[in-house]
């Protein structure tokens, strides 16, 4: 009633703020002439960039209150989710708990953990006369059940961390994710989304990609364990060829006769052919076990794509599962967990959700995926835990890992970050084929460790891990700086 015309007044408010103008003057005309009717609560600072279009509409009225809130709109958000009116879907699934015109966890964290943040409502039960009996006093209650608040979650995540991560993909014009993993305790302290749908899906945690020559840190691993050397003379020629099957290297690279050592700072695709006739695949699979591939993610919380190895016969994958091409799959998060456990030295768990504990009994989390179906564009395979998981890593060939890697930086593929501020820095780069293109396409990777900050990028249809991923990577380091 204090509207000259309601339905105008809606159409108008709708239009400043971005909902939907029918259901909103449907709401209007339906509600009595002194009810106020909830539009929508916008961060302070939004509303002032409103309130001069918003202030002249005649029924316009204002409140203003605090609520717990991120700290701005996009933070985080494909980790942390939405809550809304539940889907018809979301409604059918629920088994009764949730009902039309709830609010609800509609992705991410407030989804897997909606029963636990949202609480339980009350229920009162009473006797009524049936319809024509005498009206009587009220009835005393046959049962009253208090209502459940909800409870409060506590993560991992830094909001420092975050924030560089979250700076690094703000200028990302493709699908881009960066996780970041404290190595000596396995803790994650950013899960970030960036580029086209960077709020909707969270491909930091549940991308299936191939890993490309990221994937050469766990061959490498399992070379050493198996004997190689690191200033062991191994031939980077400009082609390999395995069972008919032609390997080459990025740009027709060729380094000829060079120690190992320089055929890892270049990431020489030959090199790794040429010797993936000296471990099998089970001695792959066990190597990318240990260092985090395909291991429970129930540490974490939520649900994540694990990373897989699968099992082969055919000399031709194993070749290109040496060089993360084949069938391997990763997350961003198996790959920072990679990095992580080279970091520390021991098989790292990542850990997200400290409360509730992960595994109990009041947890509401793991139990499917958050986010849909989709996946990243190459999602094919179904994640399995691919071996028994060493309690401890070989430390002579993490020790000479951690050198390896550190040549990649000083002066191989990853020297986009040699100038970055803070400790050393040790990673891989890598450019991963996908679909049948010609040329194919690649996903641009980086991955790595300063200190104790392990970290992952990962940039859809990015071209080459050096220009593209290492960039973003160094980018971060700098926002810690």
């Amino acid at each position: 009633n204090r509207a000259d015309d309601p339905e105008q007044a809606a159409r108008r408010v709708a239009a400043v703020v971005g909902v939907d103008a029918d259901a909103l003057v449907k709401r209007v005309t339906a509600a009595k002439p002194g009810a106020f009717v909830d539009v929508i609560t916008l961060r302070r600072e939004h509303y002032d960039e409103l309130r001069d279009d918003l202030r002249p509409i005649p029924g316009a009225v204002f409140r203003e209150g605090r609520l717990h809130l991120a700290p701005d709109a996009g933070f985080a958000r494909a980790l942390l989710g939405t809550v809304g009116a539940p889907t018809k879907e979301l409604v059918q699934a629920s088994g009764g708990r949730i009902r039309v015109g709830d609010v609800t966890g509609l992705s991410g964290l407030q989804r897997s953990y909606d029963e636990y943040l949202g609480g339980k409502p009350g229920l009162t039960v009473r006797p009524v006369p049936r319809q024509g009996a005498p009206q009587e006093p009220q009835a005393q209650p046959l049962l009253e059940v208090e209502p459940t608040p909800g409870r409060t979650m506590k993560l991992t995540l830094d909001l420092r961390t975050q924030r560089a991560a979250e700076a690094a993909l703000a200028r990302a014009t493709r699908p881009a994710a960066l996780v970041a993993i404290r190595a000596s305790t396995g803790e994650v302290l950013a899960v970030a989304n960036g580029g086209p749908n960077a709020t909707g899906y969270n491909r930091a945690l549940h991308g299936q990609y191939p890993p490309g020559s990221t994937f050469k840190v766990v061959s490498t691993y399992a070379l050493l364990r198996d004997g190689l050397k690191a200033d062991e003379t191994v031939v980077c020629p400009p082609r390999a060829v395995v069972n008919g099957k032609v390997f080459t290297n990025a740009e027709n690279e060729v380094l000829g006769s060079v120690p190992f050592r320089s055929d890892f700072a270049h990431s020489c695709n030959t090199a790794f052919v040429g010797s993936a006739d000296r471990i099998t695949q089970q001695q792959l699979r066990s190597a990318a076990a240990d260092l985090g591939y395909g291991t429970s993610t129930r540490s974490l919380g939520p649900p994540a794509f694990p990373g897989s190895v699968p099992d082969t016969d055919n000399p031709v994958e194993h070749a290109a599962d040496v060089i993360g091409q084949g069938k391997v799959l990763a997350s961003p998060l198996t790959v920072a967990t990679v990095s992580a456990s080279i970091a520390a030295g021991t098989p790292v768990a990542p850990q997200l959700v400290v409360e509730p504990k992960p595994g109990s009994a009041e947890t509401e989390g793991g139990t499917g995926d958050p986010d849909g179906t989709a996946t990243g564009t190459e999602a094919t395979a179904t994640p399995t835990v691919e071996s028994a998981r060493a309690d401890r890593l070989d430390s002579a060939a993490v020790a000479t890992l951690r050198s390896l890697m550190r040549e990649v930086v000083t002066g191989g593929t990853g020297t986009a970050l040699r100038g970055v501020p803070g400790g050393p820095v040790a990673g891989k780069t890598g450019t991963a084929e996908y679909g049948g293109g010609d040329p194919p396409r690649t996903h641009a990777w980086f991955t790595g460790f300063q200190e104790d900050l392990a970290f992952a990028v990962v940039v859809e249809d990015g071209g080459f891990g050096a220009r593209t991923a290492a960039p973003v990577t160094a980018d971060f380091l700098r926002h810690l700086s």
